[in-house]
């Protein structure tokens, strides 16, 4: 199958900092499967107009209807193209009208005003099926009546290529974030240090400072035994981009159980808390456990690489916009 692949690309953040990004992560999984596939980012075309975006994305919409006449796509999948005009989309379907349109959104859906819901409800209007790592509620409202259907953040072993609970941690918890020192995340990581003072804890990027970026980032999160999935709303099986780094990595995940995964995954492949009294807890008596931290995150990551590996993720989007069942080993719900 032939796939144009519209989204983040190379240029600013998305080539260094965060090169282990969502879209990549399909790039990958649909090649591995077996497409063709051509990425092309809409930012990086309007760059190219004296780096002036308002400007280049005249000239990004033109280049992508040019590009969609000659390649003559089975599937387009817009993630993040937030310069892909609906006349563009139009305009691609009338020059490949067997092309069939996908929209993947990987921010999450259940912030209040958050740009995630705004985007995907725009671009889902002119798709014939949505993705999203937001499911419930949430996906249903910002999708409009557009068939939509949730996904996991998808587990990449060429990028998520380390094991953790095969090496010699330097900490017990790990947790990273930009949001700040005031925000739910960091309150609740700050609670769970106060509450549990005696572990050892590998807090960065609170309120912007120490931050990690690119591999320096993968390398740290790597040397931790406890990975905490601490998102700014909990709920609808949201699952962020840290949930599938601190699984396809190796570290024994720590998640809320309002996010639902305790319906998928079991106690002896992650942690789940509903207070940060039950997370101290759970935290404490899994460092005391050096064997039996081990055992469940290699448990709970090789169930991640079979569930929620890009691959599969990429099955699931190509088969279900182009109206086929899903995958037989499908996890979640559809």
């Amino acid at each position: 199958m032939r796939i144009l692949l519209v989204g983040p690309g190379s240029n600013r953040k998305f080539g260094d900092r965060f090169y282990y990004s969502f879209s990549r992560r399909l790039l990958n999984g649909f090649v591995r499967n077996g497409h063709f596939v051509l990425h092309v980012s809409d930012r990086d075309l309007a760059d190219y107009a004296l780096g002036l975006r308002s400007i280049g994305a005249i000239y990004a919409n033109r280049r992508l209807r040019e590009i969609a006449a000659s390649l003559q796509p089975d599937l387009l999948v817009l993630v993040h193209a937030d310069l892909v005009t609906d006349e563009t989309v139009a305009a691609v379907r009338k020059v490949s009208p067997a092309t069939k349109v996908a929209v993947a959104e990987f921010d999450a859906l259940a912030v209040p005003g958050g740009s995630g819901s705004t985007r995907l409800g725009r671009m889902s209007a002119v798709a014939d099926a949505a993705f999203a790592t937001t499911g419930g509620q949430p996906l249903a409202a910002a999708t409009g009546g557009v068939p939509a259907f949730f996904i996991p953040n998808p587990v990449d072993v060429a990028m998520d290529d380390r094991k953790a609970y095969e090496g010699t941690p330097n900490a017990d918890v790990f947790f990273a974030g930009q949001q700040g020192g005031q925000g739910r995340q960091w309150q609740r990581a700050l609670s769970l240090r106060a509450a549990a003072p005696e572990l050892r804890y590998a807090y960065h990027g609170m309120a912007k400072q120490n931050g990690l970026w690119g591999h320096a980032y993968i390398a740290a999160l790597a040397a931790c035994r406890i990975g905490l999935n601490l998102n700014r709303e909990e709920g609808f099986c949201y699952a962020s981009d840290r949930m599938a780094q601190y699984l396809g990595n190796g570290l024994l995940l720590a998640t809320d159980r309002a996010s639902g995964y305790d319906a998928y995954f079991s106690d002896d492949e992650m942690i789940f808390f509903a207070t940060i009294e039950e997370l101290a807890d759970a935290c404490r008596r899994a460092a005391a456990d050096d064997q039996g931290w081990r055992l469940r995150a290699q448990r709970g990551r090789d169930k991640a690489l079979v569930y929620m590996s890009n691959t599969i993720v990429c099955e699931f989007i190509a088969r279900v916009t182009l109206g086929e069942s899903p995958p037989s080993n499908w996890l979640f719900p559809h």
